[in-house]
């Protein structure tokens, strides 16, 4: 039994160390071409004829397909492993990115978006996932926070690296390019030793004990139900976070310009991003270390400290470094330790299920905050709107915090 656990053990440690890296250059594969086709889409749509109308519908047609798909993809890589999505994902990013280039009208380009949705639904959290299983209960938070560095690493090389190469060779070059990236990503996924279900079953010795085979939308519901602490705390937070990293996209830099023109509102934006790759890892690390619902109530006051000292920035311009940090490692910081939860708390049974509501929360969250905040700001001046919601943001940490206390005082007693 020793011999067959050691071998089990060593198995286990090769298949970790065989595919993180894949996965890694997977990762960055996946974010370069979505962050290069968000970004280069809409110019695209213009440069062709369309208005900024097109540029909204393509970019809103695109985030809603994803979200409704991720309810019926969550719960089907659940059952039938990840690896299968995730190389969907990638096949649709590098078959249908070349495309782009050759669309001559803007029907044709909302179809490829379309496909580019399910890339993006299949891949991400699937991604996630299996980057948690493949790495351990021991490492997972700070892996995913590792992992989570890739996204602002490609966002940047993208943006800086497809520029020069749309000037050169043209926008079908370009996402030709990209589209060769996304291959090179699948044929990593293809090669990443991710266990699945059945796999999965044999290594731990689990044994058939029955039919189970509940529709997908009752498999996301009972594993939900089941996790009903969890589920508030970490998908409260990530949507209220979203919310405000939206609310300061959108509306710092303006209200920053317009109340302190002397300012340069570009650097709060900048300090935001480095926030972030300070957060990243810290996240991980911290919910590898407690395992507690404190690290995600500690990064939300964090971010609400931040947004609300934002009305106070005019006044004082010196404090604006911190508070763009503190916005960084503050939202950051709620979406990294919220994975890392899930990859704690969740079997790999039921975690791409979770993942993918919480990726839903990150985007219903920041595609909402343009609506509600522009609507709060026809009422009353962004400067109230940012010492309001960063309040809002603390009290949720503050609730949940509560929360996790009186579940475990209740715990203790029973």
């Amino acid at each position: 039994m020793e011999k067959n656990a050691v071998r089990s053990g060593a198995f286990a440690r090769r298949r970790r160390d065989a595919a993180l890296p894949l996965l890694f250059v997977a990762g960055f594969c996946a974010y370069g071409c979505n962050h290069g086709s968000m970004i280069y889409t809409p110019l695209l749509v213009l440069d062709g004829g369309g208005d900024l109308f097109a540029v909204g519908l393509q970019a809103t047609v695109f985030l809603a397909l994803a979200v409704a798909l991720r309810f019926w993809l969550g719960p089907l890589a659940d059952r039938r492993g990840t690896k299968p999505l995730m190389a969907l994902g990638l096949a649709a990013y590098a078959v249908t990115t070349p495309l782009l280039g050759l669309c001559g009208t803007f029907a044709a380009v909302l179809v490829v978006r379309c496909v580019q949705a399910v890339g993006m639904a299949a891949f991400f959290p699937c991604a996630l996932s299996a980057v948690s299983e493949v790495a351990g209960q021991r490492n997972s938070g700070l892996t995913l926070g590792a992992y989570r560095l890739v996204s602002s690493v490609a966002l940047t090389v993208s943006a800086a690296a497809l520029f020069p190469l749309v000037q050169s060779i043209g926008y079908a070059g370009t996402f030709t390019v990209m589209g060769a990236v996304g291959a090179l990503g699948l044929l990593c996924v293809l090669a990443a030793p991710v266990p699945g279900p059945s796999q999965r079953d044999m290594e731990r010795g689990a044994e058939d004990d029955g039919p189970r085979n509940p529709g997908l939308l009752s498999q996301l519901r009972q594993i939900l139900a089941a996790h009903r602490l969890l589920a508030a705390s970490v998908l409260g937070a990530t949507f209220v976070a979203a919310l405000g990293y939206g609310l300061v996209t959108n509306f710092a830099t303006p209200f920053v310009e317009k109340a302190a023109p002397t300012v340069n509102a570009g650097v709060l934006v900048a300090l935001v991003g480095v926030g972030g790759l300070v957060a990243n890892p810290a996240a991980g690390w911290l919910v590898d270390r407690r395992d507690s619902f404190s690290t995600l109530a500690f990064f939300l006051g964090c971010l609400g400290a931040g947004v609300a000292a934002l009305a106070l920035v005019p006044a004082a311009p010196a404090g604006m470094p911190l508070v763009g940090l503190a916005v960084g490692v503050g939202y950051f910081g709620v979406a990294t330790s919220a994975v890392a939860l899930i990859a704690k708390r969740i079997a790999p049974e039921g975690r791409s299920s979770f993942i993918a509501m919480q990726q839903n929360c990150i985007d219903v969250g920041a595609g909402l905050a343009g609506i509600f905040f522009g609507t709060l700001f026809s009422f009353a001046s962004p400067a109230v709107g940012f010492v309001l919601w960063g309040v809002v943001t603390m009290a949720v940490g503050i609730a949940i915090l509560y929360a996790a206390t009186d579940a475990k005082r209740r715990a203790h007693r029973v």
